[in-house]
């Protein structure tokens, strides 16, 4: 998020300047988003070469950045691509917000009563 004219501007996941930080499988690989694909699939850069991670392995935020906390689930991996340093992944999400049918709230103060 930023400000623009002071007021809060959001960019969902199609949008490659929606950037957070995940964990991906049950070794916890650290990846950040990168926007998504033509088809609606969100892509993870900067996955650590040594970490395995499998398709069909759940993607959830890792809390590291202060965005969202730890533990939401993002999607499933769909492709895994090996570049000489890092990986790239690519996933299936859960949430479908173009569609209007899934909305979520995030209130960071976990004491207060929701809306």
């Amino acid at each position: 998020m930023l400000k623009q004219n002071n007021q809060t501007v959001s960019y969902l996941n199609p949008n490659p300047k929606c950037n957070y930080a995940v964990f991906i499988g049950k070794t916890n690989a650290p990846g950040i988003t990168s926007g998504a694909n033509k088809k609606g699939d969100i892509i993870i850069k900067y996955i650590p070469k040594w970490y395995m991670i499998n398709v069909d392995d759940e993607v959830i935020t890792s809390g590291m950045d202060d965005i969202f906390p730890k533990g939401i689930k993002v999607g499933i991996i769909t492709s895994i691509k090996e570049l000489p340093n890092t990986k790239i992944a690519t996933i299936k999400p859960y949430a479908k917000v173009l569609s209007k049918k899934n909305f979520y709230l995030i209130n960071k103060d976990f004491n207060k009563k929701p809306l």
